[in-house]
């Protein structure tokens, strides 16, 4: 560890236990959903440290489950110390993916540019899921500095989950025509995927049939109807309009993350037909579609069984049937994880929005 880690010499198992109850009732909840502090300790004691544990260690054990919770150490001489040591700030990011805790770090460290970029660069690429089941720390996240939610599937709940974002102090990063026709994803009978920039399509003319290459072999599409475009006329391409979005937040500042599902509440299935994006390897085998493979892993069981809600609550984890294309919903989401699974920066996954 960094100079401030090893500074602050050792505490014992007792003096942690001591420290754990000091913290507030909500912080103390938040650790033990994190990672079950009763069951940590005694694997401390019976290891190479032998009961000791460094200050720094220990809130870089906590943060591994919950990067905020060092904002929560009730020590604020240890806590300003750690935030301000370059090498275990780097530890931290390192072992969380957490590129965003530079803003957290001391001042005079957020202000070089040269720890941005290599907080920045330790988190890597590609969607993170290591926070996928814990919603508070994409609650902390918002509430700490700016964020934009630039996945989230469709249908009749999307409105109620764009409201509940805004509440939160969110931003976002989609897109949703709702009635109007648009380009997708694909074309060609799927043989033409739409890729990570601009495709030539975006309130372009139609061309003619003999100049048309297999990105023009589609449909148009809107939440309730589908048809083949005329030639000459033009159209949004929800892909091209959604990619420059989410650059643009990024260059803003914003954190860029994304949720699998459109569920807050499990009653949302009923009342908006509210549901998960996920297609599982077994069920895209079954319907000859791709299967979903991220750079850095996904969760287990995905697409299958049923997830905890935060109000104790289950709901499906399997996208539902489309009843019209009776395929998996979400293909657009699908798609959408897919490009920023490839961007050059990272972006956080969660199951709810």
């Amino acid at each position: 560890m960094g100079s401030a880690a090893s500074c602050l010499g050792k505490a014992s198992v007792e003096e942690l236990r001591a420290l754990e109850a000091e913290l507030p009732w909500e912080t103390k909840a938040r650790l033990r959903s994190a990672l079950d502090l009763a069951q940590a300790v005694p694997a401390w004691q019976q290891g190479p440290l032998s009961g000791m544990v460094s200050a720094g260690e220990s809130w870089l054990f906590f943060m591994q489950g919950d990067p905020f919770c060092l904002l929560e150490n009730p020590n604020r001489r240890q806590r300003d110390a750690l935030l301000a040591d370059r090498e275990y700030m780097f530890e931290l990011v390192r072992q969380t993916q957490a590129s965003f805790l530079w803003r957290m770090a001391a001042q005079e460290l957020r202000e070089d540019p040269s720890f941005v970029s290599e907080c920045e660069r330790l988190a890597g690429t590609g969607l993170v899921f290591r926070y996928y089941k814990k919603e508070y720390v994409y609650k902390s996240m918002r509430e700490h500095f700016p964020t934009a939610s630039a996945s989230v599937p469709g249908g009749l709940a999307y409105a109620q989950v764009m409201d509940k974002i805004k509440i939160a102090g969110g931003h976002t990063a989609t897109v949703w025509f709702d009635e109007q026709p648009v380009f997708g994803h694909i074309a060609d009978d799927g043989r033409w995927v739409h890729p990570s920039q601009d495709c030539g399509r975006d309130d372009v003319p139609v061309p003619p049939p003999e100049q048309q290459d297999a990105k023009w072999k589609s449909t148009v599409d809107s939440r309730s109807s589908s048809h083949k475009p005329n030639v000459g006329e033009r159209h949004p391409c929800w892909c091209c309009h959604w990619l420059r979005l989410v650059r643009k937040r990024h260059a803003e500042g914003d954190v860029i993350c994304c949720t699998t599902s459109n569920i807050y509440f499990s009653d949302w299935v009923e009342k908006f037909g509210a549901g998960s994006s996920e297609l599982s390897d077994a069920k895209a085998d079954e319907l000859g579609l791709p299967r979903e493979t991220f750079r850095n892993g996904r969760p287990e069981e995905w697409g299958e069984g049923r997830i905890l809600l935060s109000a104790g609550q289950r709901t499906d984890r399997e996208a539902p049937i489309h009843p019209r294309t009776k395929l998996p919903l979400g293909s657009g989401c699908r798609w959408e994880r897919s490009v920023l699974d490839s961007l050059e920066f990272p972006v956080y996954a969660f199951f709810i929005p």
